[in-house]
């Protein structure tokens, strides 16, 4: 069994907003889940639903996302 790992603090909050593309969103996410397995995923996916949080995925970092109020990015 895994733990994703959740990123909360400014520093690595900012290493991860940007992408390949070099585009930077206009605002940041509250947090960053780093999923380490498929029920990562799933349980992330699971707590954000029960809890009215947005969940922005991401894969290589090579596409133009866009957080809107409180999300999540998964990298």
């Amino acid at each position: 069994m895994t733990t994703p790992d959740i990123l909360k603090d400014p520093d690595s909050i900012q290493r991860v907003a940007t992408d390949r593309s070099g585009y930077v969103p206009p605002s940041l996410p509250d947090g960053v889940v780093v999923a380490h397995s498929i029920q990562d995923v799933v349980d992330t996916v699971r707590y954000a639903a029960a809890h009215g949080l947005s969940v922005v995925t991401r894969g290589a970092g090579s596409g133009r996302g866009d957080l809107r109020g409180q999300g999540r990015v998964f990298p």
